[in-house]
């Protein structure tokens, strides 16, 4: 290696494994870790270090850098991402831990931990429609806006105030016009249902949330699924004469439904049967008939 035959010459710095480091205070705490991890992975520290001059690099641990706006309970799980204690020892982290790791890694862009702290909201943690709302337009990550959205929209229950206060006022006072609306249109609202008039009801109210939300994620280079429409995985909507039931079923693949991915095919089945049985024991429930269902191109008659 180049590195033994100048053994008697003076050593030369490595190319990788040669790390200068940083000191942070967050609140009270300092923290001093490699810059080597910052500026290769966020382009928020790559210009934050390359405006500082050498001797303020150089005087750095005399005169930390202050991260505003952030608490060392949420810095802390993020430094675990980034620099690792014990790589080869993964400790779990709560939902609350990964979403200030989505915050900050948004925050400061770091995009491939950002993307992690997504794959891992939506695969292992529950995350209940108001948090898909909130998490989505605070972070611009365009499928949980959407996602919280329509469920919240087509809900039994109405937004109650601590829910207005976590999505915020104006987000929830769109959410009540979708409602306003759909009621009107025909329709009473049950089991997240909705028809066709209704989904564009919303992409019409929602329609700056949604675009805003897509063109912020397209600066991270999301991947397209994050900024995909979202149906709900199926529709029920009554009709206001009681003799008749329309009944809508809209499914997308398994595997982009958060709380069933990794679903084997049997148990995608049973899935189905499950919502299959249950718009059967409710139209008998109201005296309907229903005559067919409707599996994305699949169509049957009862």
């Amino acid at each position: 290696m180049a590195y033994l035959r100048q053994a008697s010459a003076s050593p030369v710095k490595h190319e990788q494994y040669f790390w200068d480091t940083v000191t942070f205070q967050v609140e009270q705490v300092l923290f001093k870790i490699p810059r080597y991890q910052l500026e290769t992975s966020s382009e928020y520290f790559r210009s934050m270090f390359s405006g500082l001059s050498a001797v303020q690099l150089a005087n750095i641990d005399r005169n930390p850098v202050k991260l505003e706006g952030i608490t060392v309970v949420e810095f802390e799980p993020f430094l675990e991402v980034i620099c690792p204690i014990s790589p080869w020892e993964e400790r779990t982290k709560s939902t609350e831990e990964w979403i200030s790791i989505l915050k900050l890694s948004t925050m400061w862009r770091f995009v491939h931990v950002r993307r992690l702290a997504i794959d891992i909201l939506v695969g292992y943690h529950h995350i209940d429609a108001c948090l898909k709302v909130s998490l989505g337009w605070e972070y611009s990550v365009p499928r949980w806006l959407r996602m919280g959205v329509y469920e919240l929209a087509f809900r039994e229950k109405t937004l109650s105030q601590r829910e207005s206060q976590i999505i915020g006022y104006p987000l929830a006072l769109h959410v009540s016009r979708v409602r306003e609306q759909a009621e009107k249109n025909n329709g009473v609202l049950e089991f997240c249902s909705s028809t066709p008039a209704a989904q564009a009801e919303v992409e019409t109210e929602f329609k700056s949330e949604f675009l805003q939300a897509e063109q912020n994620s397209a600066t991270f280079d999301d991947p397209p699924t994050l900024g995909e429409s979202y149906s709900p995985p199926y529709a029920v909507w009554y009709e206001p004469d009681p003799s008749n039931i329309s009944v809508q079923l809209q499914f997308y693949p398994i595997s982009c439904m958060p709380a069933y991915r990794g679903m084997s095919f049997e148990v995608s089945q049973l899935y189905l049967h499950f919502i299959l049985s249950s718009i059967i024991v409710l139209s008998e429930s109201r005296n309907c008939d229903v005559k067919s269902i409707s599996v994305g191109a699949f169509s049957r008659d009862i």
